[in-house]
């Protein structure tokens, strides 16, 4: 498993995870909505994570999914603290979610 960085292009067996970072984008809210209020609760747990820096991380522990696919807590993390950037299949995904919702 590639160690999660939002410097760089994530890739986990093989698999892009995420596209990088950047400094802003327009739609980063609308994920971060998304993130956080969407979806449907596989797992909950009190506890951290430890990121990219070695730093324990306090948000919830949770894995969601919306039937296309699945998250945890670091993922929003991540988006909120990083700027990092999902797949565009995904981002897509979210967006079409929020404009119907």
């Amino acid at each position: 498993m590639d160690t999660v960085s939002p410097e760089k292009e994530i890739r986990l067996d093989g698999a892009k995870l995420f596209r990088g970072h950047e400094d802003d984008y327009e739609e980063r809210e609308s994920i971060l909505e998304y993130l956080s209020s969407h979806g449907e609760n596989i797992v909950l747990s009190p506890g951290s994570y430890t990121d990219h820096t070695g730093k324990s991380v306090n948000v919830r522990k949770y894995v969601k999914a919306d039937g296309f696919f699945s998250w945890n807590g670091l993922l929003q993390h991540y988006v909120e603290k990083y700027n990092t950037r999902l797949p565009k299949e995904v981002e897509d995904h979210i967006l079409d979610q929020l404009k119907t919702s």
